[in-house]
């Protein structure tokens, strides 16, 4: 087996287990940007009316993006790095300069959008079965792409995708540039500390997922309009009366789900990708 899909194997799997742990998040944090919402309150009339196993709605799609754009993005963009390193473009555990910073921020960005946009039908048929309030049985995936291709075509899987390269590219420079620099700064300021230590992964996810929450906010809540709405919605149209109605503050409802969701996913993703890639013997590129 190649190391990229060694690489591949590790990311997937990581994605997928942090996905298995965090899906009732994501479905909350769905709930709340939809009706605006408490995160208590949410979870109450979810659990009471529609039963505790409704928190997994939308998790055959949610598995099935996490291996196309999790192991995608990390695959991705380690493999990018190695390239770039490789052509000079980049130093192996080089400073953090202004041109440093700009390439891996490219090649996050690549990465991350290239991943994000292969996957993008099925985070519109997570979003849309995670909204799906009842008792009765959630639309199935089959179900939601027949409707939206009836309704809007093709190109209406891909909904919410100008917003979505948003997320992908806001979240995903501030999750790996961050959690790569964390990771340099643990090992520096802790002499008992290594690169591939459990507490020096824990530590920059840690860091990672903050920063990743915070930057993608703005256009996850834009996403998630875009996906449940019934009509063809622009992100021009779903940013402005979204500022109109509610506020700035708007672009930041859902945080703390989305980073009760973000946090440990980030830690879990990490933490797993790197004891794996230490087991198939494929290099973290830092």
């Amino acid at each position: 087996m190649t190391p990229i899909l060694r690489d591949f194997g590790a990311a997937s799997s990581a994605s997928i287990i942090a996905n298995l742990v965090t899906h009732p998040l994501e479905n909350i944090k769905v709930r709340q940007i939809q009706y605006g919402t408490s995160v208590p309150t949410v979870f109450k009339e979810i659990v009471r009316n529609e039963g505790f196993s409704s928190l997994y709605r939308g998790m055959n799609a949610a598995l099935i993006r996490a291996v196309i754009s999790g192991g995608g993005r990390l695959t991705g963009f380690n493999t990018l790095k190695q390239v770039a390193i490789q052509h000079n473009i980049l130093i192996l555990n080089g400073n953090d300069g202004i041109y440093e910073v700009t390439i891996r921020a490219l090649l996050a960005t690549i990465s991350a959008c290239t991943a994000q946009y292969v996957s993008a039908p099925f985070d519109l048929i997570r979003t849309r079965q995670a909204a799906f309030k009842g008792t009765e049985g959630t639309p199935s995936m089959y179900s939601i792409v027949r409707t939206v291709i009836r309704e809007h075509g093709l190109k209406g899987l891909f909904s919410g995708s100008s917003a979505l390269m948003g997320r992908a590219i806001t979240f995903n420079i501030a999750q790996l540039l961050t959690y790569d620099e964390s990771k340099r700064q643990v090992v520096s300021y802790c002499d008992s500390l290594n690169e591939n230590g459990l507490a020096t992964h824990v530590l920059a996810s840690m860091c990672a997922g903050l920063a990743a929450t915070t930057a993608s906010s703005p256009f996850e809540n834009i996403k998630t309009l875009m996906q449940i709405s019934e009509k063809k919605t622009g992100v021009v149209e779903i940013t402005y009366q979204l500022y109109a109605t509610r506020g700035l503050a708007a672009f930041f409802r859902g945080w703390l789900p989305l980073y009760f969701k973000i946090a440990p996913h980030t830690i879990i993703v990490f933490v797993v990708m790197e004891r794996l890639r230490l087991v198939l013997g494929v290099k973290s590129i830092d």
